[in-house]
């Protein structure tokens, strides 16, 4: 019988270590978080915005007739039927949605980042990889035994960085106040 090096024991071990099955879950997490914040900064928006409330006077789509008794009771808004019609799953829908109603360039925003030194980094790219990510877990149950607790603390630091550079632009080229930081420096 062969006998298995010490070394490659040890990385079979570390492969089979059940926190590598969390880590891998964890990305869904991550990426639902991003959905959900992006889902709900766009129904504010568009509920806010000018330039949204005038596009919406344009708009020649039709209804659901649920939606249509959810509006006539006031238990749905104009606003979350819009925010309905887009998913926060893939970049590209996000980009619509954002460019559309708000003139927001979100896949700029996302490139425009730079690392802690001082070098882009493209967010754009990371997000499809987290979004590619979660689908392999989530549809195909695919799990990535190479990942590891540097990886995971990696994908939460980038998604992060994500919400970061779009309330950084919110902030500075819309005049919205949305960090308690900001808010305090303009008090201050």
């Amino acid at each position: 019988m062969a006998r298995i090096s010490e070394d490659a024991s040890l990385a079979t071990l570390a492969r089979a270590d059940p926190t590598r099955i969390l880590y891998n879950a964890l990305v869904p997490f991550a990426v639902a978080s991003l959905e959900g914040f992006f889902s709900k900064a766009f129904y504010i928006l568009i509920r806010y915005s000018d330039r949204a409330q005038a596009h919406l006077r344009t708009q020649e789509r039709k209804i659901e007739f649920q939606d249509a008794v959810a509006l006539a009771k006031g238990t749905k808004t104009v606003e979350e039927i819009v925010t309905s019609w887009y998913s926060f799953q893939n970049i590209s829908s996000i980009q619509k949605a954002y460019s559309e109603w708000l003139g927001i360039d979100f896949r700029k925003i996302l490139r425009s980042v730079e690392n802690r030194k001082g070098k882009a980094k493209d967010l754009d790219e990371t997000l499809a990889n987290m979004i590619a990510f979660r689908h392999r877990v989530i549809h195909e149950l695919e799990l990535d035994f190479d990942f590891r607790h540097a990886d995971i603390s990696d994908t939460m630091r980038d998604a992060q960085r994500i919400i970061e550079a779009f309330v950084v632009h919110l902030e500075e080229h819309h005049g919205k106040i949305i960090r308690d930081e900001t808010a305090m420096a303009l008090e201050g």
